[in-house]
């Protein structure tokens, strides 16, 4: 219809107003190199939108994986606190525990203004956890072959709407926040966008961001870059009871090696 058409305009231009510059090398998780001695990626540095050049200097990206894994695991907290600020200014909603749904449909999201201020409700959110491990070592050799500085979704949440608009407040809100920067972003509910095209049925909007605050300064993790998804209801529903779709989008990317 008439509404959906124009929330769609809408929130792709919020998406082009977003959209960062990626560099050539891609966007890496990256750590504090011991001195300036030690190679860099691509034998340049990387540009980092909140470094000076100098600083940049003494910034690689990551090789281990559990540097990688120790970084998301002090991270993960303060997205999820993120994610919460955000949907609370957007009508946002999270993914409810099965225990909690009881085989209900009405019971799938529970709204975070709702849980905010009902423990027993906060309780029964089945929070995002971190990539498994196996999952990531899978990813980072069918697709980036074996770079795990690649790897940009170890720590990730997704926020939940009932319409494209509140899911474009929800975009606005991240965008003029202080503290994000945004690395990438996928607008997936563009049927115009070839990759969803190419993926079928799958949509949502994806950012890769970093969260640059004094908080992550004191720990040094604010050069790692975690991945939230802005997805509608209506798919979500589909996609969690059917739970074929997801797996088919990274059955193809992996067949593809894609970047996503």
């Amino acid at each position: 219809n008439d509404k959906a058409y124009y929330a769609l305009q809408e929130l792709k231009e919020i998406v082009g107003k977003i959209t960062p510059k990626v560099p050539d090398a891609g966007v890496h998780q990256l750590h504090k190199a011991r001195n300036v001695d030690e190679p860099a990626a691509h034998g340049k540095v990387l540009p980092i939108p909140f470094f000076s050049m100098r600083e940049a200097q003494l910034w690689r990206p990551i090789t281990s994986l559990d540097q990688l894994y120790a970084q998301a695991s002090a991270f993960h907290p303060i997205l999820r606190s993120k994610v919460q600020g955000w949907a609370d200014v957007s009508q946002g909603s999270f993914l409810a525990s099965p225990r909690y749904r009881l085989g209900s449909e009405e019971n799938m999201f529970i709204d975070w203004h709702q849980a905010r201020g009902d423990a027993k409700v906060r309780d029964s959110i089945e929070w995002a956890q971190i990539k498994k491990p196996q999952r990531a070592i899978e990813k980072a050799f069918q697709t980036y072959r074996g770079d795990v500085s690649r790897l940009l979704d170890i720590s990730r949440q997704t926020i939940y709407f009932a319409d494209i608009e509140h899911l474009s407040t929800c975009l606005g809100a991240i965008w003029h926040d202080e503290e994000i920067v945004v690395e990438r972003i996928k607008n997936r509910m563009d049927p115009e966008d070839s990759v969803t095209r190419m993926y079928g049925s799958y949509r949502d909007v994806m950012l890769n961001i970093r969260i640059v605050n004094d908080k992550t300064k004191d720990l040094h993790i604010h050069t790692h870059v975690c991945e939230v998804r802005l997805a509608l209801h209506c798919f979500a529903e589909v996609l969690i009871k059917a739970n074929t779709t997801h797996a088919h989008y990274v059955g193809l990317r992996n067949q593809i090696g894609h970047d996503s």
